[in-house]
Protein backbone atom coordinates (compact mmCIF):
# COMPACT_ATOMS: atom_id res chain seq x y z
CA UNK A 1 0.00 0.00 0.00
CA UNK A 2 1.67 3.30 -1.09
CA UNK A 3 1.02 6.32 1.16
CA UNK A 4 1.49 10.25 0.97
CA UNK A 5 5.12 10.71 3.44
CA UNK A 6 3.92 14.07 3.40
CA UNK A 7 0.82 13.76 4.87
CA UNK A 8 1.69 11.47 7.46
CA UNK A 9 4.57 13.82 8.46
CA UNK A 10 1.74 16.39 9.04
CA UNK A 11 -0.16 13.85 11.27
CA UNK A 12 3.49 12.83 13.16
CA UNK A 13 3.50 17.19 13.64
CA UNK A 14 0.14 17.18 15.11
CA UNK A 15 0.80 14.34 17.27
CA UNK A 16 4.17 15.28 18.86
CA UNK A 17 2.43 18.59 19.49
CA UNK A 18 -0.15 16.79 21.53
CA UNK A 19 2.78 14.52 22.95
CA UNK A 20 4.52 17.72 24.33
CA UNK A 21 1.20 19.05 25.50
CA UNK A 22 -0.08 16.10 27.11
CA UNK A 23 -0.03 16.22 31.08
CA UNK A 24 2.72 14.64 32.73
CA UNK A 25 2.15 11.78 34.66
CA UNK A 26 3.27 9.58 37.61
CA UNK A 27 3.38 6.08 36.52
CA UNK A 28 0.68 5.02 39.19
CA UNK A 29 -1.41 7.88 38.00
CA UNK A 30 -1.81 5.65 34.44
CA UNK A 31 -5.66 4.99 34.00
CA UNK A 32 -5.93 0.88 34.63
CA UNK A 33 -8.15 0.40 32.06
CA UNK A 34 -6.77 2.10 29.40
CA UNK A 35 -5.50 -0.53 26.26
CA UNK A 36 -4.30 1.15 23.23
CA UNK A 37 -1.56 1.80 21.19
CA UNK A 38 0.26 4.79 21.35
CA UNK A 39 3.47 6.45 21.85
CA UNK A 40 5.08 7.98 25.25
CA UNK A 41 7.67 9.96 26.74
CA UNK A 42 9.36 9.62 29.78
CA UNK A 43 10.84 12.99 31.85
CA UNK A 44 12.87 13.51 34.29
CA UNK A 45 13.27 17.66 35.75
CA UNK A 46 11.40 18.65 32.97
CA UNK A 47 13.51 17.11 29.98
CA UNK A 48 12.44 13.95 28.01
CA UNK A 49 14.68 11.51 28.12
CA UNK A 50 13.48 8.84 26.35
CA UNK A 51 10.30 8.38 23.39
CA UNK A 52 8.84 4.41 23.22
CA UNK A 53 5.78 3.42 21.72
CA UNK A 54 3.61 0.19 22.16
CA UNK A 55 0.69 -1.97 21.53
CA UNK A 56 -0.66 -1.24 24.62
CA UNK A 57 0.99 2.02 26.10
CA UNK A 58 -0.01 1.67 29.98
CA UNK A 59 1.43 -2.37 30.01
CA UNK A 60 4.92 -0.90 28.16
CA UNK A 61 5.38 1.84 30.12
CA UNK A 62 4.94 -0.42 33.77
CA UNK A 63 7.37 -2.74 31.78
CA UNK A 64 9.85 -0.29 31.75
CA UNK A 65 10.15 -0.31 35.60
CA UNK A 66 9.00 -4.01 36.61
CA UNK A 67 11.81 -6.31 38.21
CA UNK A 68 11.55 -8.70 35.12
CA UNK A 69 14.62 -8.54 33.14
CA UNK A 70 12.38 -8.67 30.03
CA UNK A 71 10.92 -6.05 27.88
CA UNK A 72 12.74 -2.82 29.18
CA UNK A 73 14.88 -1.08 27.16
CA UNK A 74 15.08 2.25 28.70
CA UNK A 75 16.03 0.50 32.18
CA UNK A 76 19.08 -1.59 29.96
CA UNK A 77 20.14 1.71 28.00
CA UNK A 78 20.26 2.99 31.84
CA UNK A 79 22.02 0.17 33.32
CA UNK A 80 24.52 -0.24 30.36
CA UNK A 81 25.46 3.29 30.45
CA UNK A 82 26.05 3.66 34.37
CA UNK A 83 28.37 0.04 34.02
CA UNK A 84 29.68 1.04 30.91
CA UNK A 85 28.33 -1.77 28.97
CA UNK A 86 27.56 -1.53 25.22
CA UNK A 87 24.79 -3.54 23.62
CA UNK A 88 25.82 -6.71 22.17
CA UNK A 89 24.30 -9.61 20.44
CA UNK A 90 27.83 -11.83 21.34
CA UNK A 91 27.21 -13.96 24.58
CA UNK A 92 29.35 -12.36 26.70
CA UNK A 93 27.67 -9.23 27.29
CA UNK A 94 24.08 -9.95 26.06
CA UNK A 95 21.06 -10.28 28.72
CA UNK A 96 21.60 -13.55 29.30
CA UNK A 97 25.23 -12.57 30.54
CA UNK A 98 23.91 -9.70 31.80
CA UNK A 99 21.51 -11.71 34.63
CA UNK A 100 24.30 -13.28 36.08
CA UNK A 101 26.61 -10.07 36.24
CA UNK A 102 25.62 -8.55 39.97
CA UNK A 103 27.01 -5.05 38.76
CA UNK A 104 24.88 -4.79 35.70
CA UNK A 105 21.67 -6.31 37.85
CA UNK A 106 22.31 -3.83 40.56
CA UNK A 107 22.12 -1.22 38.65
CA UNK A 108 19.36 -2.35 36.14
CA UNK A 109 17.43 -2.50 39.46
CA UNK A 110 18.52 0.84 40.65
CA UNK A 111 17.61 2.23 36.96
CA UNK A 112 13.67 1.08 37.17
CA UNK A 113 13.07 2.53 40.52
CA UNK A 114 15.01 6.14 38.64
CA UNK A 115 12.20 5.41 36.06
CA UNK A 116 9.46 4.76 38.46
CA UNK A 117 9.92 8.03 39.25
CA UNK A 118 9.88 10.19 36.50
CA UNK A 119 6.67 11.69 34.52
CA UNK A 120 5.12 10.32 31.61
CA UNK A 121 3.18 11.48 28.78
CA UNK A 122 1.74 9.30 25.99
CA UNK A 123 -0.89 9.88 22.65
CA UNK A 124 -3.11 7.05 21.18
CA UNK A 125 -1.37 6.08 17.97
CA UNK A 126 -3.36 3.61 16.08
CA UNK A 127 -1.14 2.99 13.19
CA UNK A 128 2.22 1.36 13.73
CA UNK A 129 4.30 3.07 11.01
CA UNK A 130 2.99 6.42 12.61
CA UNK A 131 3.80 4.91 15.69
CA UNK A 132 7.36 4.50 14.44
CA UNK A 133 7.53 8.02 12.82
CA UNK A 134 6.60 9.72 15.71
CA UNK A 135 8.71 8.01 18.26
CA UNK A 136 11.77 8.78 15.81
CA UNK A 137 10.26 12.07 15.19
CA UNK A 138 9.94 13.01 18.91
CA UNK A 139 13.53 11.95 19.93
CA UNK A 140 15.06 13.78 17.31
CA UNK A 141 13.22 16.99 17.75
CA UNK A 142 13.61 16.93 21.75
CA UNK A 143 17.14 15.72 21.48
CA UNK A 144 16.46 12.53 23.81
CA UNK A 145 19.84 11.36 25.05
CA UNK A 146 18.39 7.62 25.34
CA UNK A 147 16.58 6.89 22.52
CA UNK A 148 19.23 4.85 20.07
CA UNK A 149 18.01 3.90 16.40
CA UNK A 150 21.44 2.18 15.11
CA UNK A 151 22.10 -1.42 15.14
CA UNK A 152 24.56 -3.72 16.40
Amino acid sequence: MKRDFEKMMNEVKKLHAELVAAPALERDELPQEDKFPGVYAFSEKGRVLYVGRGKNVRKRIMQQSLDSMHDAPFAHRLARQATGRRATYKAEGGRKWLKSNGEFCEALRSAKERIRRMNVRYVRVEDPVTQALLEIYTSTVLGTPHNEFKTT
